[in-house]
């Protein structure tokens, strides 16, 4: 999904999850390195975020 989202000349992911789904940042950051294979990926957690929320910030 982020592979229609986001540009294709992007160069730094960050993706922000609720804690619900520690232990499972590594199948998101495969999944951006999957689309965008030349851009580093870090996958952050907030307190914050309900379950169903994520954030993706870009450069």
């Amino acid at each position: 999904m982020l592979g229609l989202i986001l540009p294709k000349n992007t160069s730094k992911i960050v993706i922000v999850l609720s804690r619900d789904h520690l232990g499972s940042e590594n199948t998101f950051a495969s999944a951006a390195k999957s689309a965008f294979s030349g851009s580093s990926v870090t996958v952050l957690f907030s307190h914050k975020l309900d379950k169903d929320n994520m954030l993706v910030y870009f450069k």
